[in-house]
């Protein structure tokens, strides 16, 4: 008997509800879900998870339109944390490309961008304001803890890769932050009803757990936090979608050159309305 990492109920097993490929089709997965809270969650789970991110490239540039289309995207996701919280000091952990404290810092906040490369994030370069931290995923460490001290923690499209996520939100609570914001996947969406185990957003093994706004909540409970405010965000991901899924039936080559090209692209953005709400957010304050 087990107790479920998020809703720390007793549970004899977790009840397998898929089996899924990773990207390359080289390696299974099974999706488990707990009888109790409903959470899913990836197995098996790599014994290192930092090997799995040592090649991405987050010294190097993105695309002139694709930054700009983020830019705006990041700001409305700010006006939404200050509204509810009223910082001025975030943490941004798992920062990727810096983009998030590139826009913090424009908009006058003040920023610490944090994640497991050495290597500064291309977007704040040349932003010597915004400290940057080295960040142990592993052993579940920050170079300087106090940085996290009265901070709102920013956690996009991070806790769903973390191996223990009630661990990890509690170090952060140990350290002195004020307030977390928390954008996942969202399990409940309608992308994944209807493409199932060819779902990208599953992208096991980088992905564990998967969310909803129940099992989050119980997470954020048990972990010392109180949900403030929360809802849904929708974000492009039909050709993301097919891409997955016409790798996974092994489509021939013609077709995927059909669907993936900068034509294509743009005819499919209208039909991401058609798969509304597949992210998750929630603010929540410590108790």
């Amino acid at each position: 008997m087990k107790n479920c990492l998020i809703c720390e109920q007793s549970v004899g097993a977790y009840h397998k509800i898929l089996e899924i490929t990773d990207y390359a089709g080289t390696q299974n997965f099974s999706i488990m879900e707990c009888p109790a809270c409903r959470i899913l969650k990836t197995d098996p789970i790599p014994d290192d998870l930092g090997t799995l991110y040592e090649d991405s490239a987050f010294d190097k540039p993105q695309g002139e339109f694709h930054h700009f289309l983020k830019g705006i995207l990041i700001r409305r996701e700010i006006k939404r944390i200050v509204t509810a919280t009223h910082s001025k000091g975030f943490l941004d952990m798992g920062s990727g490309h810096g983009n998030f404290s590139e826009n913090l810092h424009k908009l006058g906040y003040s920023a610490v961008a944090t994640d497991s490369h050495l290597q500064r994030p291309y977007y704040i370069r040349s932003i010597p304001q915004i400290p940057y931290k080295h960040f142990d995923y592993n052993k579940m460490l920050i170079e300087d803890p106090a940085c996290v001290q009265n901070r709102t923690v920013v956690l996009r499209h991070v806790l769903e890769h973390i191996r223990d996520p009630k661990a990890f939100l509690q170090k952060f609570i140990s350290w002195g932050a004020a307030y977390f914001y928390i954008a996942v996947p969202n399990a409940q969406s309608l992308e994944r009803l209807i493409f199932r185990e060819h779902n990208a957003f599953w992208h096991p093994p980088f992905h564990i757990w998967h969310y909803h706004k129940a099992s989050m909540e119980k997470l954020l409970n048990s972990s010392g936090l109180e949900v403030i405010r929360s809802g849904h965000d929708t974000i492009p991901s039909v050709l993301l979608q097919l891409d997955f899924y016409t790798k996974r039936k092994k489509s021939p080559p013609w077709v995927r050159n059909m669907l993936f090209n900068p034509v294509a692209n743009l005819c499919a953005m209208p039909l991401n309305i058609l798969f509304p709400n597949n992210v998750l957010w929630v603010i929540a304050r410590v108790k």
